[in-house]
């Protein structure tokens, strides 16, 4: 977030620990589908597309979704579109020009039990709305040397069609 500028035309940048953690994220995703074979094809904001051979995925950082399960809120759609999650990493295998199989990843950059339960909520959520196949709360590892929480996950690898 940028600031007015200091004395002598500098700028102060801030920057917010949560946003970097979700970046830090996508960013191991990204190189796990490089490792896999993926090549970043096409790259926007908060959009990249990666393939191998004739395989696509669609990457999707805090982005509006279709498909979503809220359609109206008392009968208004715009209310329901401003209400529709936006999970922090969204994965879509695409197969033969359509969305396939749907990853949604939370992540938290904290070790509040309270805060990762409703973060936890807040991915089953996800997959309930876009009738995901595969669901993540993924926080720092720290949590887990401390006998914390573990990664949420609803079905085992693969389950996206993602190998």
């Amino acid at each position: 977030m940028a600031q007015p500028p200091l004395e002598g035309g500098r700028y102060l940048l801030l920057m917010l620990a949560w946003r970097l953690y979700e970046l830090y994220v996508a960013g191991i995703v990204l190189e796990a589908l490089g490792e896999l074979g993926y090549s970043v094809e096409k790259a926007d904001a908060n959009r990249f597309v990666l393939t191998r051979d004739n395989e696509a995925v669609e990457l999707l950082l805090n982005s509006d979704m279709e498909g979503s399960r809220l359609l109206s809120v008392d009968s208004d759609k715009e209310t329901a579109k401003k209400a529709r999650g936006r999970p922090d990493i969204s994965l879509w295998k695409i197969k033969d020009g359509e969305r396939k199989g749907l990853l949604v990843i939370e992540c938290k950059f904290s070790d509040s039990p309270p805060y990762l339960t409703a973060g936890r909520f807040k991915a089953m959520a996800y997959l309930y709305e876009y009738g995901a196949q595969l669901g993540a709360l993924v926080f720092p590892e720290s949590l887990i040397a401390r006998g914390g929480p573990m990664m949420m996950r609803t079905r085992g690898p693969g389950a996206c069609g993602i190998s």
